[in-house]
């Protein structure tokens, strides 16, 4: 028995009460994923290359798009604009029960990595930092994108969890 192992992916999906067509609710649903799978990987000290979407329709049927990134990320915007990017091509004309994304490939956040010739990647990441402490100290609802307000909260949604490790997101 292994009493703790490394996760190999971090993600998080939601199952709709009632199937949906609305790109908004899809929008905000991934982006509010996308924040929460970041804020768990600069957590535990991790980067992803790999981005998974997921979507479920009515009919039970499921399509999974990966994309991998030329480096590394914790960043919810990166994370967030690949599975944007991903359900915009699948393009569903069909009602979706269910919609996650994970990522994957994952390697500690201290590795050596190649850095881009212009722009600072890790900028996106300090702020996604001190939004997770001040999360940490004033509780998940202190720092909300404006566009998530009328969401509920990710951490009362059900679904959201660590894959392929046995540490569970945090709830709170």
């Amino acid at each position: 028995m292994v009493p703790w192992e490394e996760p190999k992916s971090i993600g998080a999906e939601e199952t709709f009460e009632r199937d949906t067509t609305d790109r908004a609710r899809l929008h905000a649903t991934l982006l509010a994923q996308a924040d929460r799978v970041a804020e768990e990987l600069r957590a535990q000290g991790l980067r992803g290359r790999t981005v998974t979407l997921k979507v479920r329709f009515t009919d039970f049927r499921t399509l999974t798009r990966r994309r991998t990134l030329g480096a590394p990320t914790a960043d919810d915007h990166e994370i967030f604009r690949e599975a944007w990017e991903a359900l915009f091509r699948l393009a569903p004309k069909e009602p979706v029960r269910l919609v996650g994304l994970s990522v994957s490939g994952l390697t500690r956040a201290g590795d050596p990595r190649q850095l881009p010739l212009f722009g600072r990647p890790d900028r996106t990441e300090v702020v996604g930092r001190v939004v997770d402490e001040l999360r940490a100290r004033f509780g998940p609802a202190a720092v909300r994108r404006a566009s998530l307000l009328s969401a509920p909260l990710l951490t009362d949604v059900p679904g959201v969890r660590a894959e392929g490790g046995s540490t569970p997101l945090r709830s709170g």
